[in-house]
């Protein structure tokens, strides 16, 4: 049952779930670049994920209800790292985590939030992330858990690139030139080997999104993620994970796949995640039989030019290969962070010193969380 605590015209509750309806209705009140922090989205990452490394079950949920209204969910499981356990905020670590929270109210939900993870039994802290440094949430959070005394630990878990985009296609050919005539030649030249075809693929029925999972299993079972990378869709857990999240209607048409087939075959693709003005791209990738042909360029200008068409304001490309994002003209522009908190007290202040103290090492080793 909901342990209630109003406080402020707030009241606070910790359940078992939340009303589809409420959520539903708690979306639109929400950041533009997190409104797919959908309940599909929480519970799509729970019936592939929870109860694998670290993440132990249930999920549950704590709601901030502003006269009435819900204004901000937190869900959480319990994390335990070595002998400690942590309240922590599940979900899909791409592009980030986030909270789903009421804009104009996330001060006030926020301070609700953290009164009431003080009294969560059997918990030193919570982990919060990863998120963007400059996340409007992060901020508030950072605020308030020290405004009621815990201790607070960062973790940095290194640069995310975005690319600001200008207002035309022209305008962007023109910034990077160099990269559109290299797409535009591995296009040409794997025209003459193969008869290509490029489809954008969102929107889909049930049966259709099932086939193109397949087809993206296909492609990174012959790519170097399935020998030595991170695997997004082979594998039981994921193809669970992605074919649920899709069943969503928002979610289904916000996510759209460029898919590259030669001679019929599925080859490359390129998926990405539409949220207000941000397009998050999640995942891409291609078969090592392609290799030559550099369909990461043929699919990006496809990508980015649909965007600027499309009217958003930038493309999320998440971490790492700065020198293909920023051949495109993506630049660093936020950090991803783990916010570890501490409860009041003083185990938070010697887990504290001990971490950042280089000499002891096993604080440091507990704060390896499984993403």
């Amino acid at each position: 049952m909901p342990v209630p605590r109003t406080s402020s015209a707030a009241t606070v509750s910790i359940e078992d779930s939340v009303d589809f309806v409420d959520w539903q209705q708690l979306i639109p009140t929400i950041r533009p670049g997190s409104r797919f922090l959908s309940p599909i989205w929480f519970q799509s990452w729970e019936s592939a994920f929870l109860n694998t490394g670290s993440w132990q079950g249930p999920v549950r949920y704590m709601t901030v209800r502003l006269n009435g209204r819900l204004s901000g969910v937190l869900p959480f499981v319990v994390q335990r790292l070595s002998i400690v356990r942590f309240l922590s905020l599940p979900g899909y670590y791409m592009p980030f985590r986030d909270l789903p929270l009421k804009a104009d109210m996330e001060d006030q939900v926020i301070n609700s939030m953290v009164c009431r993870m003080a009294r969560v039994k059997d918990v030193v802290g919570t982990r919060i992330g990863p998120m963007e440094n400059c996340s409007p949430t992060l901020l508030a959070l950072k605020d308030s858990f020290r405004q009621h005394g815990w201790t607070i630990i960062e973790l940095s878990r290194g640069d995310l690139n975005y690319l600001e985009l200008p207002k035309s296609v022209a305008d962007y050919v023109s910034m990077v030139s160099g990269r559109v005539k290299k797409a535009d030649y591995y296009l040409r030249l794997a025209k003459r080997r193969a008869n290509v075809s490029i489809t954008v693929k969102t929107g889909l029925s049930s049966n259709e999104w099932q086939e193109t999972l397949h087809e993206l299993q296909r492609i990174e079972s012959e790519s170097w993620v399935a020998a030595s990378g991170d695997p997004r869709f082979i594998g039981e857990k994921n193809f669970r994970f992605w074919m649920n999240l899709l069943q969503d209607y928002g979610l289904s048409r916000s996510i759209k796949i460029w898919m590259m087939y030669l001679d019929n075959a599925p080859v490359s693709f390129c998926l990405v995640l539409d949220a207000g003005p941000i397009r998050y791209l999640l995942v891409n990738g291609y078969s090592k039989s392609v290799k030559q042909y550099r369909t990461g360029h043929i699919l990006f200008k496809k990508m980015a030019f649909d965007a600027i068409e499309t009217g958003m304001e930038r493309i999320g490309l998440g971490q790492g290969d700065p020198g293909h994002k920023g051949g495109w003209g993506a630049r660093p522009s936020a950090k991803l962070i783990d916010l570890i908190a501490m409860k009041p007290g003083l185990f938070g202040k010697m887990v504290s010193v001990a971490y950042s103290s280089s000499l002891l090492k096993f604080p440091q080793i507990i704060f390896k969380f499984h993403f």
